[in-house]
């Protein structure tokens, strides 16, 4: 069964004993908060089916699944965007209001593919993962924040303008790492270093390589 939930404020989850209560929805699931923000964030919450996202406003949205988590078609204000689960996915866009504050993704091990064309984040973006690869595509411009990688951790980010990288060091060991601002220029703005995996850097109004590329076998 689905579950659908709409407000006119905030929507949370009580705590009672000091312990979140939990949601488990074996279909999909839809959380509207107008003018509010949205609060999901219990351990044990399991979303089984996509889950959308909806607020106005400069009102944060936390959400954690303690399984994986399949976004559907979100549509965010200008507040901060935390998610936190065992696999991310997306079967629909993302889009946040116009200088939104920064969205945070966490896997622990697992994988984050955030790929949809139609994405939108206007906030600065980190991806957390020590699994095998995290991966996001933006439709315009996209500013990736430093983020948390596994030493093998493979990296791939898309921009349908500028990506902006952070001042981070990237090291994915055996994982590729692939940036690209499809429609702007693109600068590094740390090491990066690959042991056996592919760097590939794309920038359509030109690449500047301001430090050391290093690539070391494969």
């Amino acid at each position: 069964a689905n579950l659908s939930i709409k407000a006119g404020g905030t929507i949370s989850q009580a705590t009672h004993n000091n312990i979140k209560d939990t949601i488990t929805v074996a279909g999909t699931a839809s959380f509207n908060a107008v003018n509010g923000a949205i609060d999901l964030t219990s351990p044990t919450n399991n979303f089984s089916g996509a889950v959308s996202l909806t607020n106005t406003g400069n009102n944060s949205v936390a959400i954690v699944d303690s399984n994986a988590l399949d976004f559907g078609s979100s549509t965010l204000g200008s507040g901060s965007f935390t998610v936190t689960a065992v696999d991310i996915t997306q079967s629909g866009a993302i889009t946040q209001a116009a200088n939104a504050g920064a969205a945070t993704f966490s896997t622990g091990t697992g994988v984050i593919t955030l790929t949809n064309a139609s994405n939108d984040f206007t906030g600065s973006v980190a991806l957390n993962s020590t699994g095998a690869t995290v991966a996001i595509t933006d439709t315009n411009a996209l500013a990736l924040a430093s983020p948390n990688l596994g030493a093998n951790t493979g990296i791939t980010a898309i921009a349908g303008t500028t990506l902006t990288l952070p001042a981070f060091n990237f090291s994915t060991g055996t994982g590729n790492i692939d940036f690209q601002s499809a429609s702007g220029t693109l600068a590094t703005n740390g090491t990066l270093t690959s042991s056996s995996g592919t760097v590939s850097l794309k920038g359509s109004a030109g690449v500047t390589v301001g430090h050391n590329i290093t690539t070391t076998s494969g």
